[in-house]
């Protein structure tokens, strides 16, 4: 095939280099919302596609610099008019989802409240794009990502459909102008391979969405515990009776929980806490006594994939085990004016002492009490040793009662 009637060196490997990433950017976002990975996997997953993302976005907007350059070869003389019109239209939209795709993926990820950084091959840090944070503006901008990607492997679909179609069917030289070597040679050795390639990459595709068609990421809570949160007769959850009691204010407490991952910390907060207390900050002594509960629940990771992954059996399985639970019968003053509660804390089904050091604060017949302490997850059963996340956890407990007396 003469030169003139072929793109440009630089073209074609923009081109077939785009098309590579876009493949394995597709292939990998399926694998990595639909099969069941574990925490390791899935971060890596999520920032190899983050990362593909990039590039595409990149390599796009090179594309369109050097194609305003450099016009593409005419089209064969024997095609169609309204065959030209729709490739000129699809080369259009195709730019359109080669940036618009990774852009509104790179604003989902700048929404997301749980603040996932973004890191390129994992070493470069990218920062956030200026837009507002929160659960609600991320699942607007996650929807719109996701429906850009389905409409550009729809056009991906037709764009291949048509490329073969004018190579085996109307034999135009077409797709050719997009290959390098001689014609005849290319026509009888590349195409046929590039053509399997495709419908491998095609089947694979089918096959995660056949056997894995449902989002990974879907969280599926078991329902409230009525009779173990208190609901029915008697005192309400979080509530104690008698001398020294105290009323939790459950819309004013909540345990937060701080983590490393990859050199990044997450924070997770679960903010049904209910607690019976019965403490005489003057003599805790003679009457001190905690026993709380956490509607693991209402666990809340930031974002829905880190919620999904905690909610998961290998960490806190809440459909087994929808609480955790502090007991203390034991509670001291320290010199420092500083309270101490010793008691076990229960998880999952493991439980361990934890002696929980916290401030106390009074005004009027209203206390707040902060208590800060550091676990190992896997005394509690939490995760596996290893694999980029550390072991230590940061507890972080802020409780709000008045007097019930």
């Amino acid at each position: 095939m003469n030169a003139s009637l072929r793109y440009t060196r630089v073209a074609r490997a923009l081109h077939w280099t785009i098309a590579v990433v876009i493949i394995l950017m597709f292939v990998g976002g399926k694998f990595m919302t639909h099969l069941p990975l574990g925490v390791d996997l899935k971060y890596i997953a999520f920032q190899n596609h983050k990362t593909l993302g990039l590039i595409v976005l990149v390599l796009s907007f090179v594309r369109l610099w050097w194609r305003l350059g450099h016009p593409p070869p005419p089209l064969p003389d024997k095609m169609a008019r309204w065959e030209r019109e729709v490739a000129r239209i699809t080369h259009i939209v195709f730019y359109g989802f080669m940036i618009g795709v990774p852009l509104l993926g790179w604003a989902m990820v700048s929404a997301d409240p749980a603040g996932i950084p973004t890191k390129l091959f994992f070493l470069i840090p990218i920062p956030d794009l200026p837009v507002p944070e929160g659960a609600g503006i991320r699942a607007i901008l996650q929807n719109a990502h996701g429906a850009m990607a389905t409409a550009m492997i729809a056009l991906v679909v037709l764009h291949v459909g048509a490329a073969l179609k004018h190579h085996y069917v109307s034999q135009d030289g077409t797709l050719l102008r997009m290959l390098t070597g001689r014609s005849e040679v290319t026509g009888r050795r590349a195409v046929p391979a590039l053509t399997a390639g495709l419908v491998g990459v095609a089947l694979t595709y089918l096959t995660v969405m056949l056997v894995w068609g449902n989002e990974d990421d879907a969280v599926t809570l078991p329902p409230q515990q009525d009779a173990e949160m208190g609901s029915g007769a008697g005192p309400r959850a979080g509530e104690a009776r008698g001398p020294h009691a105290w009323r939790v204010d459950m819309a004013a407490s909540h345990v937060r929980v701080a983590a490393t991952a990859y050199g990044d910390e997450y924070q997770a907060e679960i903010p049904g806490v209910y607690a019976e207390i019965r403490l005489d900050p003057a003599d805790p002594g003679a009457v001190g006594t905690i026993r709380a509960r956490l509607d693991m629940t209402s666990l809340e990771g930031g974002s829905r994939s880190v919620t999904s992954e905690l909610v998961k059996p290998k960490w806190f399985d809440i459909e087994h085990y929808p609480e955790a639970r502090f007991v203390s019968e034991t509670v001291r003053s320290l010199p420092s004016g500083d309270y101490e509660a010793e008691g076990v804390l229960t998880v999952k089904d493991q439980s361990v002492p934890l002696t929980l050091p916290f401030t106390l604060s009074i005004e009027g017949d209203r206390a707040v009490a902060i208590a800060d302490v550091t676990l190992n997850r896997l005394d509690l059963g939490l995760g596996a040793p290893g694999g980029g996340i550390a072991e230590e956890v940061a507890i972080t407990v802020h409780l709000e009662a008045d007097r019930a007396n």
